[in-house]
């Protein structure tokens, strides 16, 4: 099919499992598109393994994008014996004889140098966010939202918006909700959740049960309604516990909604805006955190430029230098 101008062509799997049997799955016709390709570009994890046999066979230049090193955080996210073997893949997927890498921060441009990757080789460029969308004008609706939501005027209103994924760290803020409204009897914390990973959503409605009339849970909304309910909010909680760059982070603080987030990877090198800053995987420190944020006592930074333009120009760059090295 073509989408927005571009091919794709897919591979028809079913049932549960699909991401590793692409691995496999993905293999001839990976090699079939790489032979009438200048420039093989994958990205981790399950399509790194077939990108990098087709490009070696077709002998042409292959750029990995990393979006995260996860590396002694997969414990955290997955559990002992899953996250060592996690961890495991990881690092044998950054060890593909890959042309170069391509990231979306600079902590993780550290993260791959601290692996072996020559700075050379390396292409950083944050990916960027739609102003049109996300810009304080979100705010102007407020008052008819709060009502929509159903959320008192009064109410302090924390919002979380994204993946259940244990990295993202939901169940670090619902833990964080009775230290706050210990203090602050009128927070109200929203989350608002993608369906997957289906286990991560089920503990998190789990949890969030255990606190009813304080913590909400709410299906994906319209992409176009999202900057409303940032706006909305009073404070927004990003405490991920590792990020290769945040969009809900860089959302909110485009829209201009003080965050409260943790210092895990790119977080401080892409905040902006009012900000409280806390420990990753600490819920008292979120609360603190939280409650910081309600009282006004913020850090700032300046606006950050999150542009397309600039991340589709620089990957231009990088693919016409691997094709003039290759001439």
């Amino acid at each position: 099919e073509t989408v927005e101008g571009v091919a794709v062509r897919r591979v028809g799997l079913k049932g549960r499992g699909d991401r590793h049997a692409f691995t496999l799955a993905a293999l001839p016709a990976a090699v079939s598109l790489a032979r009438r390709a200048d420039v093989v570009h994958t990205m981790t994890y399950n399509a790194a393994f077939p990108a990098c046999a087709a490009a070696r066979a077709a002998k042409k230049p292959a750029v990995l994008t990393v979006h995260e090193v996860v590396g002694d955080k997969w414990p955290l996210a997955a559990g002992r014996l899953a996250g060592a073997a996690l961890g495991r893949a990881e690092d044998a997927v950054l060890s593909l004889p890959f042309d170069a890498w391509a990231v979306n921060s600079l902590s993780v441009k550290q993260d791959l140098a601290a692996r072996g990757k020559p700075e050379k080789d390396v292409l950083c460029a944050y990916p960027g966010v739609d102003k049109a969308l996300f810009n304080p004008d979100a705010k102007k609706a407020r008052d008819r939202v709060r009502k929509e939501l159903g959320v008192a005027e009064d109410a302090f209103l924390v919002l979380f918006f994204g993946r259940p994924g244990a990295m993202k760290g939901v169940e670090v803020l619902i833990s964080a909700v009775p230290l706050v409204a210990e203090k602050a009897p009128e927070t109200r914390v929203l989350l608002v959740l993608s369906p997957d990973p289906r286990s991560g959503r089920r503990r998190s409605e789990r949890v969030a049960a255990e606190l009813p009339g304080l913590v909400r849970v709410l299906d994906p909304v319209p992409r176009k309604r999202l900057p409303g309910i940032i706006g909305a909010a009073d404070c927004v909680a990003v405490p991920s516990l590792g990020e290769g760059f945040g969009f809900s982070l860089a959302e909110a603080c485009a829209v201009g909604t003080p965050v409260a987030a943790t210092r895990a990877g790119s977080i401080p090198e892409v905040v902006s805006g009012p900000h409280v800053l806390v420990s990753p995987n600490d819920p008292a420190d979120l609360a603190r955190g939280i409650l910081d944020v309600r009282a006004g006592r913020t850090d700032t930074a300046p606006e950050k430029d999150f542009s397309w333009d600039s991340y589709v120009s620089a990957h231009e760059g990088l693919y016409q230098r691997l094709l003039e090295r290759d001439a």
